[in-house]
């Protein structure tokens, strides 16, 4: 009975979170054909609701963990930007391969898709700068742009989409509930990475609907 209340009060905190997916530029009509795209990642410019940008935060971070222990903010920093490179950028890749049916090829691809997060919205980011983020049900959000140009020529945008309230988990990534002694409800890092699986998931699938 309480796995399946779990999975009930799961399913209804995602159906509080309506993703919003528009094209703001162009169309994706040139991409019918095509079995391969290259994905690049922009980390400028993302504000966190209620808490300034993504620099301010980390930069309090390493503030106040160098006055704790010298040298301990900047182990944090190197770590939170190693965190982009081992699991933003897979999981974003990974589900976008998977629902778009395009292949990742960043030698030969004719085209680019650069994602760009803009907006992180989570309580965890907003706690004070202490050891770790309190533990929470309630999910990260982000919001993002992707960005597709030609790759020989990354000036020349063919297509802008926006993605808006993308949930840090659904039942596909998560494979049910928060657990309250899991990682992911304590370490911004983690609960910031489903946001990006959940967006590739979206974007590749929309992509998928538009070039079929």
């Amino acid at each position: 009975m309480k796995k399946i209340f779990s999975a009930l009060f799961f399913a209804i905190a995602i159906s509080g979170h309506s993703q919003d997916i528009t094209i703001l530029e162009g169309e994706l009509g040139f991409l019918r054909g095509q079995t391969e795209i290259d994905i690049q990642f922009d980390y400028e410019n993302i504000a966190i609701e209620g808490g300034g940008t993504e620099k301010q935060f980390k930069q309090r971070k390493i503030e106040y963990l160098n006055n704790k222990e010298a040298g301990r903010g900047d182990k944090f920093e190197r770590n939170w930007n190693q965190f982009r490179v081992d699991y933003f950028e897979p999981k974003f890749t990974e589900t976008f391969v998977k629902y778009s049916r395009l292949a990742v090829n960043n030698e030969n691809a004719a085209y680019s898709l650069i994602f760009k997060a803009t907006r992180f919205e989570d309580q965890a980011l907003l706690v004070p700068p202490n050891e770790e983020a309190k533990p929470t049900n309630k999910l990260a959000l982000m919001d993002g742009e992707a960005w597709i140009v030609d790759r020989n020529n990354p000036d020349k945008v063919l297509a802008k989409i926006a993605i808006k309230k993308i949930p840090g988990r659904d039942a596909y990534l998560a494979g049910g509930s928060y657990n309250s002694s899991s990682m992911a409800n304590y370490d911004v890092r983690v609960r910031l990475s489903f946001t990006y699986a959940k967006a590739g998931k979206e974007l590749g699938a929309f992509v998928a609907d538009k070039i079929k």
